[in-house]
Protein backbone atom coordinates (compact mmCIF):
# COMPACT_ATOMS: atom_id res chain seq x y z
CA UNK A 1 0.00 0.00 0.00
CA UNK A 2 2.83 2.37 1.10
CA UNK A 3 4.51 2.02 -2.43
CA UNK A 4 2.00 3.36 -4.21
CA UNK A 5 3.01 7.31 -4.85
CA UNK A 6 -0.70 8.70 -3.77
CA UNK A 7 -2.04 11.47 -1.53
CA UNK A 8 -5.25 9.64 -0.80
CA UNK A 9 -5.83 5.84 -0.45
CA UNK A 10 -9.01 4.28 -0.06
CA UNK A 11 -10.19 0.52 -0.68
CA UNK A 12 -13.42 -0.05 -0.69
CA UNK A 13 -15.68 -3.10 -1.37
CA UNK A 14 -17.55 -6.45 -0.30
CA UNK A 15 -14.56 -8.70 1.20
CA UNK A 16 -16.19 -11.53 2.36
CA UNK A 17 -14.61 -10.91 5.90
CA UNK A 18 -16.02 -10.94 9.37
CA UNK A 19 -13.75 -9.48 11.94
CA UNK A 20 -15.24 -9.57 15.01
CA UNK A 21 -13.89 -6.98 17.78
CA UNK A 22 -10.74 -8.03 16.91
CA UNK A 23 -7.89 -5.25 16.65
CA UNK A 24 -6.95 -4.23 12.74
CA UNK A 25 -3.80 -2.70 14.30
CA UNK A 26 -0.96 -3.63 16.71
CA UNK A 27 -2.31 -2.52 20.03
CA UNK A 28 0.83 -0.88 22.07
CA UNK A 29 2.56 0.61 18.97
CA UNK A 30 0.03 1.69 16.22
CA UNK A 31 -1.91 4.87 17.41
CA UNK A 32 -5.21 3.96 16.52
CA UNK A 33 -8.47 3.95 18.33
CA UNK A 34 -10.29 0.98 18.56
CA UNK A 35 -13.49 -0.02 16.82
CA UNK A 36 -17.24 -0.40 18.02
CA UNK A 37 -18.19 -3.58 16.91
CA UNK A 38 -21.90 -4.44 16.57
CA UNK A 39 -21.08 -7.50 14.17
CA UNK A 40 -19.49 -10.29 16.58
CA UNK A 41 -19.07 -12.97 14.15
CA UNK A 42 -15.75 -13.97 12.64
CA UNK A 43 -13.71 -16.03 9.67
CA UNK A 44 -11.05 -17.39 8.30
CA UNK A 45 -11.35 -14.44 5.36
CA UNK A 46 -11.40 -12.48 8.35
CA UNK A 47 -8.79 -13.16 10.05
CA UNK A 48 -6.57 -12.94 6.46
CA UNK A 49 -8.37 -9.18 6.57
CA UNK A 50 -6.61 -8.31 9.69
CA UNK A 51 -3.20 -9.73 9.10
CA UNK A 52 -3.22 -7.55 6.15
CA UNK A 53 -4.49 -4.79 7.55
CA UNK A 54 -1.81 -5.03 10.32
CA UNK A 55 0.93 -5.61 7.99
CA UNK A 56 0.18 -2.55 6.17
CA UNK A 57 -0.58 -0.48 8.82
CA UNK A 58 -3.73 0.47 7.75
CA UNK A 59 -7.40 0.19 9.44
CA UNK A 60 -11.26 -0.15 8.61
CA UNK A 61 -13.43 2.69 9.31
CA UNK A 62 -16.35 0.58 9.86
CA UNK A 63 -17.47 1.78 13.42
CA UNK A 64 -14.08 3.73 14.02
CA UNK A 65 -15.01 7.64 12.83
CA UNK A 66 -18.54 8.11 13.34
CA UNK A 67 -19.57 4.82 15.34
CA UNK A 68 -22.62 6.18 16.05
CA UNK A 69 -23.93 6.05 12.06
CA UNK A 70 -22.16 2.59 11.87
CA UNK A 71 -24.69 -0.05 10.87
CA UNK A 72 -24.58 -3.72 9.21
CA UNK A 73 -23.56 -3.55 6.00
CA UNK A 74 -25.22 -6.56 4.44
CA UNK A 75 -29.07 -7.58 5.26
CA UNK A 76 -31.29 -10.52 4.10
CA UNK A 77 -33.37 -13.02 5.07
CA UNK A 78 -30.16 -15.03 6.02
CA UNK A 79 -29.40 -12.43 8.69
CA UNK A 80 -26.96 -9.46 9.53
CA UNK A 81 -23.15 -9.01 9.32
CA UNK A 82 -20.77 -6.50 8.44
CA UNK A 83 -18.75 -7.59 5.48
CA UNK A 84 -18.53 -4.60 3.68
CA UNK A 85 -15.71 -2.07 4.26
CA UNK A 86 -13.77 1.29 3.64
CA UNK A 87 -9.35 0.87 4.56
CA UNK A 88 -7.58 3.90 4.34
CA UNK A 89 -3.85 3.97 6.33
CA UNK A 90 -3.06 5.03 9.86
CA UNK A 91 -1.77 8.21 8.69
CA UNK A 92 -4.74 9.18 6.47
CA UNK A 93 -7.45 8.85 9.54
CA UNK A 94 -7.05 12.55 10.11
CA UNK A 95 -8.57 13.31 6.82
CA UNK A 96 -11.81 11.41 7.94
CA UNK A 97 -14.20 13.43 9.49
CA UNK A 98 -17.79 10.93 8.85
CA UNK A 99 -18.54 7.87 8.02
CA UNK A 100 -22.19 6.05 7.52
CA UNK A 101 -23.73 3.03 6.47
CA UNK A 102 -27.32 3.52 5.15
CA UNK A 103 -29.57 0.83 4.37
CA UNK A 104 -30.95 0.12 0.89
CA UNK A 105 -34.55 0.16 2.18
CA UNK A 106 -33.61 3.49 3.25
CA UNK A 107 -32.65 4.48 0.09
CA UNK A 108 -36.16 5.60 -1.47
CA UNK A 109 -37.07 7.39 1.86
CA UNK A 110 -33.76 9.84 1.47
CA UNK A 111 -34.42 10.02 -2.80
CA UNK A 112 -38.15 9.42 -3.46
CA UNK A 113 -36.49 8.89 -6.80
CA UNK A 114 -35.29 5.46 -6.62
CA UNK A 115 -38.80 4.18 -6.15
CA UNK A 116 -39.10 4.52 -9.92
CA UNK A 117 -36.87 2.01 -10.53
CA UNK A 118 -37.63 -0.29 -8.11
CA UNK A 119 -40.38 -3.51 -9.50
CA UNK A 120 -40.66 -6.96 -9.48
CA UNK A 121 -37.55 -7.77 -11.91
CA UNK A 122 -35.48 -4.64 -10.17
CA UNK A 123 -35.15 -4.68 -6.85
CA UNK A 124 -32.86 -3.00 -4.17
CA UNK A 125 -29.69 -4.58 -3.31
CA UNK A 126 -29.36 -6.51 0.07
CA UNK A 127 -26.03 -4.41 0.97
CA UNK A 128 -25.88 -1.36 2.37
CA UNK A 129 -24.60 2.23 1.51
CA UNK A 130 -21.34 3.30 2.60
CA UNK A 131 -20.61 7.13 2.71
CA UNK A 132 -17.20 8.35 3.88
CA UNK A 133 -16.59 12.83 3.81
CA UNK A 134 -13.01 13.34 3.92
CA UNK A 135 -10.43 16.38 3.45
CA UNK A 136 -8.63 16.70 0.70
CA UNK A 137 -5.72 18.64 1.11
CA UNK A 138 -4.10 20.52 -2.48
CA UNK A 139 -0.92 22.20 -2.07
CA UNK A 140 -1.43 25.57 -3.95
CA UNK A 141 1.97 24.59 -5.96
CA UNK A 142 -0.13 22.07 -7.23
CA UNK A 143 -2.08 24.44 -9.08
CA UNK A 144 0.72 26.54 -10.10
CA UNK A 145 4.25 25.01 -9.56
CA UNK A 146 6.14 28.03 -10.53
CA UNK A 147 5.39 31.11 -8.50
CA UNK A 148 6.99 34.33 -9.54
CA UNK A 149 8.08 36.70 -6.77
CA UNK A 150 7.94 40.13 -9.14
CA UNK A 151 4.59 41.28 -9.18
CA UNK A 152 2.89 41.83 -12.68
CA UNK A 153 0.51 44.48 -13.44
CA UNK A 154 -1.75 42.87 -16.09
CA UNK A 155 -5.32 44.61 -16.41
CA UNK A 156 -7.65 42.58 -17.90
CA UNK A 157 -11.34 42.98 -19.22
CA UNK A 158 -13.65 39.95 -19.56
CA UNK A 159 -16.75 41.10 -21.79
CA UNK A 160 -18.73 37.92 -19.81
CA UNK A 161 -18.17 35.82 -16.17
CA UNK A 162 -20.27 32.90 -16.11
CA UNK A 163 -22.33 32.11 -13.28
CA UNK A 164 -19.88 29.19 -12.42
CA UNK A 165 -16.70 31.57 -12.22
CA UNK A 166 -14.09 29.80 -9.67
CA UNK A 167 -16.65 27.09 -8.85
CA UNK A 168 -14.21 24.51 -10.36
CA UNK A 169 -13.40 21.77 -7.18
CA UNK A 170 -9.86 22.95 -7.75
CA UNK A 171 -10.23 26.66 -7.64
CA UNK A 172 -12.14 26.57 -4.70
CA UNK A 173 -9.28 23.91 -3.54
CA UNK A 174 -6.64 26.50 -4.29
CA UNK A 175 -8.48 29.74 -2.75
CA UNK A 176 -8.94 27.89 0.68
CA UNK A 177 -5.63 26.45 0.54
CA UNK A 178 -4.35 30.34 -0.23
CA UNK A 179 -6.29 31.51 2.48
CA UNK A 180 -5.41 29.04 5.25
CA UNK A 181 -1.59 30.42 4.58
CA UNK A 182 -2.66 34.02 4.70
CA UNK A 183 -3.92 33.19 7.75
CA UNK A 184 -1.37 31.29 9.18
CA UNK A 185 1.80 32.64 7.79
CA UNK A 186 4.19 35.81 9.03
CA UNK A 187 2.97 38.77 6.94
CA UNK A 188 5.61 40.12 5.23
CA UNK A 189 5.80 42.25 1.72
CA UNK A 190 7.45 39.26 0.81
CA UNK A 191 4.70 36.90 1.40
CA UNK A 192 1.96 39.31 0.21
CA UNK A 193 3.65 39.83 -2.86
CA UNK A 194 3.70 35.95 -3.36
CA UNK A 195 0.18 35.39 -2.37
CA UNK A 196 -1.04 37.57 -4.61
CA UNK A 197 0.99 36.26 -7.11
CA UNK A 198 -0.40 32.83 -6.49
CA UNK A 199 -4.32 34.32 -6.52
CA UNK A 200 -3.57 36.29 -10.19
CA UNK A 201 -2.53 32.58 -10.62
CA UNK A 202 -5.55 31.01 -9.71
CA UNK A 203 -7.74 33.21 -11.12
CA UNK A 204 -6.38 34.20 -14.43
CA UNK A 205 -6.60 30.64 -15.16
CA UNK A 206 -10.38 30.39 -14.68
CA UNK A 207 -10.88 33.77 -16.65
CA UNK A 208 -8.24 32.16 -19.67
CA UNK A 209 -10.94 28.83 -20.00
CA UNK A 210 -14.02 30.47 -19.15
CA UNK A 211 -14.30 33.41 -20.40
CA UNK A 212 -13.59 35.41 -23.38
CA UNK A 213 -10.98 38.14 -22.46
CA UNK A 214 -9.20 41.46 -23.43
CA UNK A 215 -6.08 42.04 -22.45
CA UNK A 216 -4.61 45.56 -21.58
CA UNK A 217 -0.72 45.77 -21.16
Amino acid sequence: MYSLDADIIYVCGDLNSHISNKEDCIGDIDNVSPQVAIDLSANSHGESLLDFLRNCKCCVLNGGITPAYDNFTSVSSKGKAIVDYIITPHDRLDACTDFKVTASSELPNNNPACIDFVDEKCRLPDHSLLLLTFKMHVPIEMYSPEVDTEVKVIKKRSTIFPDNFLFSNMSRLALVELINKVEECEKTQTNIDKWYGLFCDITDREINTKTKIKSDF
